[in-house]
């Protein structure tokens, strides 16, 4: 029996989920006599189909609240926040520890649920009324994950800045200006610095939270290859611009 299963009438050990008033027998109201809780036969969980339980466990058996989405979004958010802004590297660790509170409280809150089902006899499906939030929950984690290993937003800040570093890079080289920061031309975001004959280098101003495995730690403008004496590994975006992990050189 699913969710949208429909009885023809109300089951017999039917009751209210809020006082416990018997609702068998009730043919054109939906809602309860004694409290006014509204049920549905078209969706059990409205009712309570088992054994009559304390009001403290009632709680258990409802559907997630939307503040758990508001928190996992919020988390998403942070943890993308945590990448593109500079002094917050500590904002990734925050939608990282938010996400784990997210999957305890998940994972205690259905095993409660399990016990409650056999302790109370309640029909097995109460225990899968959270699938929709639970796949849209799945996929924000999944985003996070994503997020704060390959360092995704910091490639899209690149795309956004690119112009302006471009612009800088272009005039270090032509002007063989050493060690030139450039905060200005690049939305005080990320700093470059001619620090070798081959490129201009733009590293991120801050250090990267350690979950951020796969992002990158900078950019380099190189029109003839990086340096191979910088210890760094770098990736090739396209051009002559490369994304590098590691240090810059200088």
């Amino acid at each position: 029996m699913s969710e949208s299963s429909q009885y023809d009438s109300i089951p017999p050990t039917a009751t209210c989920w809020a006082c416990g008033y018997p609702l068998r027998g009730l043919s054109m109201s939906r809602n309860c006599p004694e409290c006014g809780r509204a049920f549905d036969l078209a969706a059990p969980r409205t009712m309570n189909l088992g054994k009559v339980m304390p009001l403290r466990l009632k709680w258990i058996m409802e559907p997630m609240g939307r503040w758990v989405l508001v928190v996992g979004v919020a988390a998403s958010l942070a943890a993308i926040y945590g990448l593109l802004v500079p002094i917050s590297a500590e904002m990734i660790n925050v939608g990282v520890y938010v996400w784990m509170l997210i999957g305890c409280t998940w994972a205690a809150r259905q095993r409660v649920r399990r016990w409650v089902v056999r302790r109370y006899q309640q029909p097995p499906e109460t225990t899968r009324v959270d699938r929709t939030r639970e796949r849209w929950l799945l996929w924000l984690f999944a985003i996070t994950i994503a997020t704060v290993i390959t360092g995704w937003p910091l490639y899209v800040k690149f795309l956004l800045l690119r112009p302006s570093m471009e612009r800088a890079a272009i005039t270090a080289i032509a002007a063989h200006a050493g060690g030139v920061p450039y905060p200005s031309t690049t939305g005080q975001t990320i700093a470059g610095s001619y620090v070798c004959p081959h490129g201009v280098w733009f590293p991120f101003q801050s250090p990267r939270s350690s979950w951020a495995i796969l992002a990158p730690t900078g950019y380099v403008y190189a029109p003839q290859r990086p340096c191979r004496n910088v210890a760094s590994t770098r990736i090739h975006l396209f051009g002559s611009w490369y994304a590098y992990q590691g240090r810059s050189g200088y």
